[in-house]
C-alpha cells in the first residue's frame, strides 16, 4: 500500500473512520511484525493523533520504544495504558519487563505478579518473573559488596572503576583495580572476610567476592523439606535443584498425597520466622509463611507447592534454565493481548 493511504484528507476528521484507524494500526502491527520499528511507529502515532486513548496503539509503541532503548518514554506510555485499561494483563506484563530491562527490578515485580494474578496461565508472563527472579539474584550480591565497601571505607567506589565477574552459581566478584588497592584500608579486608562477602587477593589488587551462596545464615543449620502437593512429575526435587543454586539446601522430598494443595506455602516451626523469611526471599513469587507445629520430625521448614499461582510459577522457575532465560529474553518477553 502507498503512504498516501494513510493520511487523511485534510480538514476532513470526518473522514478519519473506526475502519482507517484499524487499518493505521493492523499496518502498525504488520510492520512491527516484519522488525519495521520506524514505519510502525509511525502508524501508531497516527492513531493516538486522533484516539490517544486507544490502547493497542499505546501498548505496541510502548514496545518499540523500549526495544529501540528508549525506557523512560515507554514506562510512561506503558502507564497511560494501565490507567485506561486497568485489567488487562499484557500491559502489566510488558511495563513489568520494560522496567526490570531499565534495572527498576524493584519496580518489575509489582507489574509482573500483578500481571500473574489477572491471568495465572500466561506463559510469558511466568518466563518474565523467571527472568526477573534470576536478576535479582545477581544484584543482591553486588548491592551486599556495595553496602560493605561504603559503609567500610566511604567513596572508594567512586574513585574507582571496579569490574564485575561471575565466578559460579550465584556468586558474584567485584575486582578493584591495581591502583586502587592501595586506596583500601587494612581495616577493611578484616571487615570484609565474613559469611557475606570474601576477599581474595589479586595481581596487584583485589576481588571482593559474594553470592547468595554465601550469605543465607539465615537458613544454616535448618532442615527443609519441599513438598509436592500439585502431582507435577519430579516437581519437588527440581525446585529443590534450583533452591540450591540460591544456596538453599533440602533435607527431604515428599509428596503431599493426593496433590490437593490449593495454596503454596512455607510453614515453619516455632523460633523460625526468619528462616522462612529467608527462604521467602529466595522464591520467584510472594508465598505466604505459616506456623505450623506439625512438621516432620527433624524438619524446622516445609515448602509445599500448592495449585495456585505461587506454586504455577515455581513449577515454571525450575525448568527456566539460564540457556532458556536468554532464549526468553532475546524474544522480547513482550505481549500483545
Amino acid at each position: 500500500m502507498g503512504c498516501a493511504q494513510f493520511a487523511p484528507p485534510v480538514n476532513s476528521a470526518a473522514a478519519i473512520t473506526p475502519t482507517r484507524l484499524a487499518l493505521w494500526y493492523g499496518s502498525g502491527r504488520s510492520a512491527h511484525g516484519a522488525g519495521q520499528l520506524g514505519l510502525a511507529a509511525e502508524h501508531y502515532e497516527k492513531v493516538l493523533s486522533l484516539e490517544p486513548g486507544h490502547v493497542g496503539a499505546l501498548n505496541a509503541l510502548a514496545v518499540i520504544q523500549a526495544q529501540q532503548g528508549h525506557s523512560d518514554q515507554a514506562i510512561a506510555l506503558f502507564a497511560r495504558a494501565r490507567q485506561l485499561a486497568p485489567g488487562a494483563a499484557h500491559i502489566y506484563n510488558n511495563a513489568g519487563y520494560a522496567l526490570m530491562r531499565a534495572g527498576r527490578l524493584e519496580e518489575a515485580e509489582p507489574a509482573l505478579k500483578r500481571a500473574l494474578e489477572l491471568d495465572p496461565h500466561s506463559v510469558p508472563t511466568r518466563q518474565n518473573l523467571a527472568l526477573l527472579a534470576k536478576a535479582q539474584a545477581e544484584r543482591g550480591p553486588v548491592a551486599r559488596i556495595a553496602q560493605v565497601l561504603e559503609a567500610a571505607q566511604p567513596g572508594l567506589l567512586t574513585k574507582v572503576a571496579p569490574r564485575l565477574v561471575r565466578v559460579g552459581p550465584q556468586v558474584y566478584s567485584l575486582e578493584l583495580p591495581a591502583r586502587a588497592a592501595a586506596q583500601v584500608k587494612p581495616e577493611l579486608a578484616i571487615a570484609l572476610n565474613s559469611d557475606t562477602v570474601a576477599v581474595r587477593k589479586l595481581d596487584g589488587g583485589i576481588a571482593l567476592r559474594a553470592g547468595s551462596g554465601m550469605a543465607m545464615s539465615e537458613l544454616k543449620g535448618v532442615r527443609l523439606e519441599v513438598s509436592n502437593g500439585v502431582g507435577i512429575a519430579r516437581l519437588a526435587r527440581r525446585t529443590a535443584d534450583r533452591l540450591a543454586l540460591a544456596g538453599v539446601a533440602t533435607a527431604r522430598l515428599t509428596n503431599a498425597l493426593p496433590y490437593l494443595q490449593a495454596s503454596t506455602e512455607v510453614q515453619f516451626a516455632q523460633g523460625q520466622e526468619a528462616a522462612a523469611q529467608a527462604l521467602q526471599s529466595r522464591l520467584p513469587l510472594a508465598t505466604r509463611a505459616v506456623a505450623s507445629g506439625q512438621l516432620p520430625a527433624g524438619m524446622q521448614l516445609r515448602l509445599v507447592l500448592g495449585h495456585d499461582a505461587s506454586g504455577q510459577t515455581i513449577a515454571a522457575w525450575f525448568d527456566a534454565a539460564p540457556a532458556r532465560e536468554v532464549s526468553a529474553a532475546a524474544k522480547g518477553g513482550w505481549r500483545w493481548s
